[in-house]
């Protein structure tokens, strides 16, 4: 009976070992509204060396038509380092677009589009304190309201229980949404309002004019439809029409393993939230990379979803440097080609769509992702541990 109740008791630590060793990641972010200048804290707890991270930024606030704007994130204090990273920007609604990264002890980087809206910096990022990360630009000419987004990715290096913070600047009201991914799941979508929130900036309407066509009495009068909501990826890759547009982000992620006879032209990007339906159709689109939408035809292009582990092509159609399909939920999709020697890989990191004031260069990544445990392969394990010592002590009884 006393041998009983010390395999019980042994069981029992085993399984409580096991059981705290299996401590889920957790990303977490507050407060749920700051003022300009105040702190934004983003929580990490549990995340493993060798994970994939990224980490994404938006910004809405208003603005006044053609003028100036810029969203900054002061004190940027990063205690991890992503290996094998990019940063990426981009706005909607401007008519170009600045991003500036000033490490504390290190060079300022610049760089400025004013046609794609969207630029990419590959770069590794190592802990420390930045001075500032900027985005920002010029709004269009008839913008009152503009969208910016930044994004950090990579693998991440360095203590699994750290806390990334920074100060919000630059603007006085708007909404700023914390986005968080490890390992291609969604751990953190966060809002938090700064001052009032989106507070409309107050524009001149010009005078009706009584002599022109107006009203449903005119035949001649015609209704502009309303443009469909779209959302863009960091990078400007990628973007999705339709009206569950607002409620996509397109975020990128690790490319699953792709079948041998086909080769992935871009990143690989997950629209979340992954297990969404869309209640109406959703247009995805891509855009070519420079040398594939020079002589498209010379490629066989199609969009493809991964899901249930394995790829799936998808009916496609280009449209000059584009390439779009339908799709009805969210989840994991990119752009492939068979495959064939000369076609510019996805694991290797695209040169910035703007000037950068740097002397480094590109950097060059191929990720493996790494294996990890399932619940059900754990509590297999635990199973498997209970029956063998039940085993032995049964054969010892007999």
């Amino acid at each position: 009976m006393m041998k009983k109740i010390v395999q019980i008791a042994c069981i029992g630590c085993l399984l409580s070992t096991l059981i705290m060793g299996a401590s889920a990641v957790s990303v977490t972010a507050s407060p749920d509204s700051i003022q300009k200048g105040e702190t934004v804290t983003v929580s990490l707890s549990d995340i493993p060396d060798g994970a994939p991270f990224s980490l994404r930024i938006d910004a809405t606030f208003a603005v006044s038509p053609g003028s100036e704007f810029a969203f900054r994130a002061e004190d940027f204090v990063m205690p991890i380092s992503l290996k094998d990273s990019t940063v990426s920007a981009s706005t909607e609604n401007a008519q170009e677009i600045l991003l500036e990264v000033k490490p504390s002890d290190g060079k300022m980087i610049r760089m400025i589009d004013d046609e794609k809206y969207s630029v990419t910096l590959n770069k590794n990022i190592g802990a420390g304190t930045y001075d500032h990360l900027i985005l920002g630009g010029t709004a269009g000419e008839k913008s009152t309201e503009i969208r910016t987004s930044m994004s950090l990715t990579g693998e991440k290096q360095g203590p699994k229980d750290s806390a990334i913070t920074f100060r919000v600047a630059g603007i006085t009201d708007g909404i700023v949404t914390v986005t968080a991914l490890v390992d291609g799941h969604k751990e953190l979508a966060k809002e938090i309002t700064i001052g009032q929130g989106i507070v409309p900036t107050p524009t001149t309407s010009r005078p009706s004019n009584p002599s022109g066509p107006s009203g449903p009495g005119n035949p001649g009068a015609r209704t502009t439809p309303t443009p469909l909501p779209e959302k863009y990826s960091t990078d400007g890759v990628v973007h999705v029409l339709g009206e569950d547009a607002p409620g996509i982000s397109v975020l990128t992620t690790q490319t699953p393993t792709v079948p041998e006879e086909w080769q992935a032209v871009t990143g690989t990007y997950l629209l979340n939230p992954q297990e969404k339906t869309f209640s109406q159709i959703v247009t995805l689109t891509f855009r070519l990379p420079q040398k594939v939408a020079a002589d498209p035809d010379a490629y066989t292009l199609f969009l493809a979803e991964y899901a249930d582990e394995e790829w799936t092509a998808l009916p496609s159609s280009i449209d000059g440097d584009e390439i779009s399909a339908t799709i009805r939920n969210g989840g994991t999709y990119a752009l492939m080609t068979f495959a064939r020697a000369e076609v510019p890989s996805a694991t290797v990191a695209a040169a910035a769509h703007g000037q950068a004031d740097t002397s480094e260069e590109p950097l060059t990544t191929t990720v493996t992702p790494a294996p990890t445990q399932s619940p059900t392969g754990i509590l297999a394990a635990i199973g498997a541990i209970v029956g063998t010592l039940y085993i032995a002590g049964t054969r010892k009884r007999l």
